[in-house]
């Protein structure tokens, strides 16, 4: 395919646009939003209570509503062959299995219950979980952690010319947007 003939002016303007682009497609593959971004916003609590009200409150007991076992994977030798599990993590399995009372809370749709699976040790089975939001619940510590964790990251384009029919502009990360927050009762999970 062969390129039309233009005047040296016009070349020179489809050279600047093709550098710009470049540039843009460069800085597109080289974005990674989780390298300097720690503005996350903290959300106002929904449940209006008091550490030592909430200390105070009863707290529901949430057990997992189903259990998937891990699938058995059968080795060349024609044997099953059972997940990794090395005894030396056990102290550390035990404690996340610890309850710890917190309030859950979910900031995009507000009042839903909350679905979760949780599988993080290889001796476990996956646990599907319902917990009830805006009161005081006893859930496992691994659980917990994993919903205090729900966030993601908001992005938008930035100009970065004022002049029209220029592609210069740059993929930014806004804000960090905390979709679920497990806040503990007293004092943390730790």
């Amino acid at each position: 395919m062969t390129t039309p003939k233009v005047n040296s002016a016009g070349q020179k303007e489809l050279d600047k646009a093709s550098e710009k682009l470049e540039s843009f497609q460069e800085q597109a593959r080289e974005f990674n939003p989780f390298t300097g971004l720690t503005n996350v916003r903290e959300t106002e609590p929904q449940t209006k209570i008091s550490t030592r009200e909430a200390n105070q409150m009863d707290a529901i007991w949430v057990n997992w509503v189903r259990a998937q076992k891990r699938p058995e994977i059968m080795g060349k030798d024609g044997k099953v062959n059972k997940p990794y599990w090395d005894e030396k993590f056990r102290q550390q399995r035990d404690d996340d299995w610890k309850r710890v009372k917190c309030i859950v809370e979910n900031n995009e749709m507000i009042g839903e219950m909350v679905e979760a699976w949780t599988a993080k040790w290889g001796c476990d089975d996956a646990h599907f979980w319902k917990v009830p939001v805006n009161k005081p619940v006893m859930i496992p510590r691994v659980l917990a952690e994993q919903l205090s964790k729900c966030h993601y990251h908001r992005l938008k384009m930035e100009d970065g010319s004022e002049k029209q029919n220029f592609v210069n502009s740059q993929i930014v990360a806004d804000h960090i947007v905390r979709r679920i927050d497990a806040r503990p009762v007293g004092f943390g999970f730790g």
